[in-house]
């Protein structure tokens, strides 16, 4: 292991933590740029996108304000923000940590809103261009990992921080689904907003739980669940159904009771440790409150390691000191006599 990454292993978090995941590009962007470089012959399609690096999360942030006034929250702990994950080309990808299971509910239809009210305002510049999103989670710090990077510049107050592991791969295969009308969800996170739908049977999201969640079957997702078949799930974007949504089945949607038991169903069948019930300890609502079987002891392991890790790299570290130049000012080197030859 490089001495880098040995810093990396030993600057993250062991903690029980579940963070919820946003993933939101813009759908046809190559075709707009090569179109406006065409029809204008200049680079006027950056500004898409300049707006879309500022305006989107703004849009996304203002829906947590309108949840705040809203009184479906006030019976659990009031969702933290998302914070800006990074940027990956035409890609805005956000997080926030989940401290009770039924915040994955107002988290989803915050996103949700956020892109059908970015839409409508690129709809009214007659832009033809949409966005689309995907939401997962990952628990830490067993299977993914939150690592702290070494942050060399001065002053800082804060390190910069990644997320690795198996459910992260799994949310960004998972974005290949979505559309403009499809907001691609997984099913450990359609999960926690289904069972929480049945504990508090709040009737401000009836509508958004009992038509909107639609299955578009089982896909192989590459490097994920040891090439098992993976179930995808999405949000229905728009409003309205047509007579082609119809024909083509589009307007059935999942009844959540079903979904909760599906979800048990495919955790107990699947042969991969890469799925499992996702939990928060003292998660109120009593249902994600327990920690897998043997998990602890997996903690409690990469916990020793941690130690051993920060021990070694303060042992490479720390100046020995030099008994050949003790007098010699801090950082200056010794030079050894050359001797010379006839």
């Amino acid at each position: 292991m490089s001495g880098f990454s040995d810093l990396c292993v030993a600057a993250e978090s062991i903690d029980w933590s579940l963070c919820i995941f946003f993933s939101v590009d813009i759908e046809g962007a190559t075709a707009y740029k090569v179109e406006t470089r065409t029809q204008k012959g200049n680079d006027d399609w950056c500004s898409l996108f300049e707006s879309f690096y500022v305006n989107l999360p703004a849009y996304f942030l203002n829906e947590y304000s309108i949840l705040a006034e809203n009184q479906s929250t006030k019976d659990i702990r009031e969702p933290v923000s998302p914070t800006l994950w990074k940027f990956v080309g035409d890609e805005i990808l956000f997080y926030a940590p989940l401290t009770d299971s039924s915040q994955t509910l107002e988290h989803l239809r915050a996103f949700r809103q956020a892109i059908i009210n970015y839409n409508k305002k690129l709809a009214e510049q007659g832009l033809k261009v949409r966005c689309k999103g995907t939401s997962w989670i990952a628990g830490f710090p067993i299977n993914n990992r939150i690592v702290r990077m070494p942050n060399e510049e001065k002053n800082s107050s804060h390190s910069d921080i990644d997320f690795i592991g198996s459910s992260i791969d799994c949310g960004f295969r998972l974005t290949k689904f979505s559309s403009a009308r499809m907001l691609v969800v997984s099913l450990d996170l359609l999960w926690m907003v289904t069972e929480s739908f049945k504990n508090h049977n709040d009737a401000t999201c009836y509508d958004f739980i009992a038509s909107k969640i639609k299955y578009a079957g089982k896909y192989e997702l590459k490097g994920v669940f040891s090439g098992q078949p993976y179930p995808v799930f999405w949000i229905d974007m728009f409003s309205e159904s047509t007579l082609e949504d119809k024909w083509t089945g589009t307007t059935i949607h999942c009844e959540y009771k079903e979904i909760v038991t599906f979800c048990e169903n495919f955790s107990s069948n699947i042969n991969s440790n890469d799925f499992i019930k996702p939990f928060i300890v003292n998660d109120p609502s009593q249902s994600f409150n327990t920690i897998p079987e043997g998990f602890e002891k997996q903690r409690h392991l990469l916990l020793d390691y941690k130690n051993k890790l920060k021990n070694k790299i303060q042992q490479t570290i720390t100046p020995q000191p030099d008994t050949n130049g003790a007098d010699l000012p801090h950082g200056t080197r010794q030079m050894k006599p050359v001797n010379k030859t006839s």
